[in-house]
């Protein structure tokens, strides 16, 4: 549970009107970003979104805002297969109430100021009746204030940040908060770690954006409050620190026995080998953002024996998610890129068609069912939104073993 923060949400709201007027000076949907449009016409061998005549009162029309180039491509990629597959998939059974499926395809580059020029664009145009993105917390919560304002359902699946979901009634996510993950991974941490060290004594190399600041707090908070201690905690900025020798020596001269990844695939890959290079004697404890194929391939055999966690469960029973799993190998060939960015952005979009198959071509009837629903099974897990839009649920772990991530069964 939380509280609203109105002064954030304020700041949030001037901050949002002011790069507005940098935005609103163009009306062409791609003049800031790659947008495409995914249709009835994909097809399973596509690999890239297909054009869309489609248009009028037969025609269900959403967005996708995401990281499609840059560093967290691989992101926002995952986001666009899900959403090109439950398109197919809805078309394919008749569309809603008979209707074409449509979702626009926009890259916000992970950038906050790029991110608003989508926004606002997309704001625009009448017959949108709901956004999934974007992919951080940063340029999401950025975007937020603006889709609050428009009236139209924004539903995030991976904006984390505590604050994201109160920032209007039109918001809302499928991935948990980051006070709740972060807490988790610390429970994981010490279950798995506490056992082989006298006293688990933590540092930190996290992010320098919402999430990371976020996650540093609360991994901190709950492992100390477990009889942990976090001895030193650095910030790196993303897209500029590739040499992270000195936060990490600075980690091993404070004595620390495990090191804390609140980080990138991409970075945390880096960190893992420099450390191996540093001959540090640590245990690795990774963020949820680590649970990549990427990550596996970049660290290689220095991998072995890190604590990767995760908010996907790829043994979920559930019929949702087996359908969507199955239909995911039809389309693509293989569940090796399955994971949880895929599942949330099935979700998201889920959420918002089955909304309108409810309230049609009514934004706030769409956003009245997101907001009442209650033990949903999604493809991630069973969702009850509470009164802000936020989801809860378990936080899995996974150790690397032999190059793969083989679960562990943790009674915490």
């Amino acid at each position: 549970m939380r509280k609203t923060v109105k002064s954030m949400l304020t700041f949030l709201l001037v901050i949002a009107m002011l790069v507005t007027v940098v935005g609103c000076g163009s009306g062409d949907t791609g003049s800031a970003s790659s947008t495409a449009s995914v249709a009835a016409s994909s097809t399973a061998g596509e690999s890239e979104a297909a054009e869309s005549t489609a248009s009028g009162d037969d025609v269900y029309r959403f967005a996708l805002i995401a990281p499609l180039t840059g560093n967290n491509a691989q992101y926002g990629l995952a986001y666009q297969r899900a959403v090109e597959l439950l398109v197919e998939q809805v078309n394919a059974e008749g569309g809603i109430n008979g209707g074409e499926v449509v979702v626009d395809i926009y890259d916000d580059k992970n950038d906050a100021t790029e991110a608003v020029t989508v926004a606002n664009s997309v704001a625009e145009q009448d017959d949108i009746l709901g956004v999934v993105g974007s992919q951080t917390s940063t340029p999401s919560m950025a975007m937020a204030p603006l889709f609050q304002n428009a009236g139209i359902p924004m539903v995030s699946p991976n904006a984390s940040h505590t604050d994201f979901a109160a920032i209007g009634d039109y918001i809302f996510r499928t991935t948990y908060m980051t006070s709740a993950t972060s807490a988790a991974v610390a429970d994981n941490c010490y279950e798995v770690f506490k056992d082989e060290v006298d006293t688990i004594k933590a540092g930190i190399i996290y992010m320098q954006t919402d999430w990371g600041l976020a996650f540093d707090e609360y991994f901190t908070s709950e492992l100390e409050s477990l009889g942990g201690e976090v001895l030193i905690s650095e910030p790196y900025v993303v897209g500029q620190t590739s040499d992270f020798t000195p936060l990490l020596t600075k980690i091993k001269n404070a004595g620390c026995n495990v090191l804390v990844l609140g980080t990138n695939y991409n970075e945390g890959g880096q960190i893992v080998k420099q450390a191996a290079n540093l001959n540090m004697d640590v245990k690795i404890c990774a963020s949820t953002q680590m649970f990549q194929r990427e990550f596996l391939d970049i660290c290689g055999e220095d991998g072995e024996g890190i604590l990767v966690n995760t908010m996907f469960n790829k043994d979920n029973p559930s019929e949702t998610y087996q359908n969507m799993k199955a239909a995911y190998i039809e389309k693509y060939g293989s569940d090796e890129d399955l994971n949880e960015y895929v599942v949330k952005a099935y979700d998201a979009l889920k959420l918002l068609i089955e909304g309108a198959e409810q309230a049609g071509h009514d934004r706030a009837g769409i956003r009245d069912y997101i907001a009442q629903i209650a033990d949903w099974e999604g493809a991630t897990t069973t969702i009850t939104m509470d009164e802000e839009g936020n989801p809860s649920g378990p936080v899995f772990a996974s150790m690397i073993e032999n190059g793969e991530f083989v679960f562990l069964d943790l009674q915490n």
